[in-house]
């Protein structure tokens, strides 16, 4: 997308509390880039009940109707709040039926949180041992 059009694709980073990823990939290219991964994932031939669960990963667009789908919501909600801490809280959109569905309490996904920043550090320093050296 970036090569095909950037400058529409750049409209899409350009995020705010009222304007999500979602609603300016909508804007700017009239589908989500959930939706661009839905169709690449068919076409390469990954089974359909796994590219489906790509297909429900807004929770804005469609309910879950399964702990997969679940699954999904909740985790693109906690990275999107992880990645753009200056915008979101780090549970807005988040619901405690998302994790209690789940069998899980908010501390646990905190903690599950916790844990995926610290395994990205990790593979960070794999390649730039330097950047994450303590003296």
């Amino acid at each position: 997308m970036v090569q095909l059009n950037p400058i529409e694709a750049n409209k899409c980073s350009s995020i705010s509390r009222e304007d999500t990823p979602l609603v300016l990939q909508k804007k700017h290219l009239g589908f989500s880039y959930a939706d661009i991964s839905f169709e690449l994932l068919e076409l390469w031939g990954i089974p359909s009940d796994i590219s489906k669960i790509v297909s429900k990963t807004h929770v804005s667009e469609h309910t879950a109707q399964s702990q997969e789908e679940n699954i999904i919501q909740l985790a693109y909600l906690l990275a999107l709040n992880n990645i753009n801490r200056e915008l979101y809280a780090s549970h807005d959109g988040i619901t405690e039926d998302m994790y209690e569905s789940l069998g899980i309490d908010l501390e646990c996904v905190d903690n599950a949180l916790d844990f995926s920043n610290l395994q990205l550090m990790s593979t960070l320093a794999l390649f730039s041992p330097s950047t994450f050296a303590v003296f």
